[in-house]
């Protein structure tokens, strides 16, 4: 009787989701071969670009990652994109399971008038930004003295926190220090954070919430009728007594930055010829307030770009299967719900899902990896290229960071490549020129 062939498996998403997957896979198929696509040349996705550069504490879920590729049967391929360099309906031809876990990066839009005004920004690309990601400019915008954040999830108050922060504040951090002694010459005076949920509803972990007041010379207030929650939840008590204890503090009469709370108010129109003026909202009594503003910052969540895989496939399905051998994972799933460790979860049942389905199928001969087209291969970065530039950025950082993140996409491209210390040398001084 022939032995079946090994298993070949394709993620695409070097992140969490995709880790989690490939991580799970290799216990439970140990013959089968696991290739981890991602677009960019640097591993681990929303980690190293997504989480905020100052919440180290959660980027050290890279170390059970990296043991994963450095003990062998994990295989990284980045610079290799699906739908550009290899289409979707080639990888499925060439692995017997493709598994989907790009998770989602176009920001959803604030659908009111004004919302494209110069001066009305993004969370997605702000945070990007931060983590010094290569499809970002170098510069953050202008901000101006007063900055409204409309929602009030964990990611609108990472935007806040960073906008609060001084230089010492991002101690221990891989914050890109040109970027932000850029912003730091003009940086807001006020920030406005306004959710359209009651405090009750509202998305923030209480712990996001409190981490705001350990930065000095910060003033907090809020609307005065946010709730008491005496039937709320454990978890909306523990939000609303952050807020509490925020408001509740010595106001500084020479505070830098003064964060104000407004919960239940919905986004009306955001005004201005040339430039945003000012914001206005409706509160849940029907009485409309404006807010001056010099900037808008949108964090109301997230949205799958337009079909970037070219499937045709809906996506947020009730399994993770989409089709034989095609499963999704993570935010690409389930949409943008939940944070790292309901994604940990939702891989592990794809998982399940995905090594019964094989238990049940008949595999043809497939040669995976071997089988895409050379220029894609040849192209491709691996772990050892990637830990030629984790080395170079964690080699000669000031003591007040842990790694010094390279940006520009030529600059990394040249230093994944470089064979000697003399190429990594000349790669170095031109980043440095740029």
């Amino acid at each position: 009787m022939s032995e079946s062939p090994r298993p070949q498996i394709a993620i695409v998403g070097s992140g969490p989701s995709g880790s989690y997957v490939a991580g799970a896979l290799r216990r439970r198929l140990p013959l089968a071969e696991i290739v981890i696509f991602d677009r960019l040349c640097t591993p681990f996705g929303l980690v190293r670009y997504g989480v905020a550069p100052d919440h180290q504490h959660t980027k050290t879920i890279t170390r059970q990652f990296e043991r994963m590729y450095l003990e062998g049967g994990v295989r990284f391929a980045g610079n290799i994109e699906i739908g550009q360099d290899v289409t979707l309906d080639q990888l499925r031809s060439a692995f017997h399971v493709v598994v989907l876990a790009t998770g989602l990066d176009a920001d959803r839009p604030l659908s009111i008038p004004g919302a494209d005004l110069p001066g009305v920004l993004r969370a997605g690309p702000l945070t990007r930004a931060f983590n010094s990601h290569p499809d970002e400019p170098a510069a953050l915008p202008e901000f101006g003295d007063h900055a409204v954040v409309i929602g009030a999830g964990n990611v609108a108050i990472d935007i806040a926190r960073l906008l609060l922060k001084t230089s010492a504040d991002f101690h221990g951090s891989d914050v890109d220090d040109a970027m932000l002694d850029g912003y730091l010459r003009n940086p807001v005076r006020s920030i406005d954070v306004v959710s359209r949920s009651p405090l009750v509803d509202a998305k923030a972990d209480a712990a996001m919430l409190r981490e705001l007041g350990t930065i000095g010379g910060v003033n907090f207030s809020a609307s005065s009728d946010h709730e008491s929650g005496d039937d709320a939840s454990p978890e909306a008590r523990r939000r609303i007594a952050a807020v509490d204890e925020l408001i509740a503090r010595p106001k500084d009469d020479d505070a830098r930055v003064d964060v104000h709370f407004s919960f239940g108010a919905t986004p009306v129109s955001i005004n201005g010829d040339d430039r945003v003026r000012s914001v206005t909202f409706r509160d849940s009594h029907g009485r409309s307030f404006e807010i001056i503003a010099s900037s808008v910052i949108s964090a109301i969540g997230f949205v799958p770009r337009a079909d970037a895989l070219g499937t045709g496939l809906s996506f947020e399905t009730a399994t993770g299967r989409l089709a034989e051998g095609l499963y999704g994972t993570g935010w690409f799933h389930r949409g943008a719900v939940g944070a790292i460790p309901e994604n940990r979860a939702d891989a592990l049942r794809v998982v399940d899902e995905l090594v019964a389905d094989l238990g049940e199928r008949s595999l043809p001969l497939r040669a995976g990896y071997s089988a895409l087209p050379a220029d894609v291969r040849e192209n491709a970065v691996d772990y050892s290229d990637w830990l030629r530039l984790d080395t170079v950025e964690r080699t000669g950082v000031s003591e007040s960071r842990i790694r010094k993140k390279i940006r520009d996409r030529a600059t990394i491209t040249s230093l994944v490549r470089a064979s000697s210390s003399h190429d990594l040398e000349s790669s170095i001084n031109t980043e440095e020129c740029s």
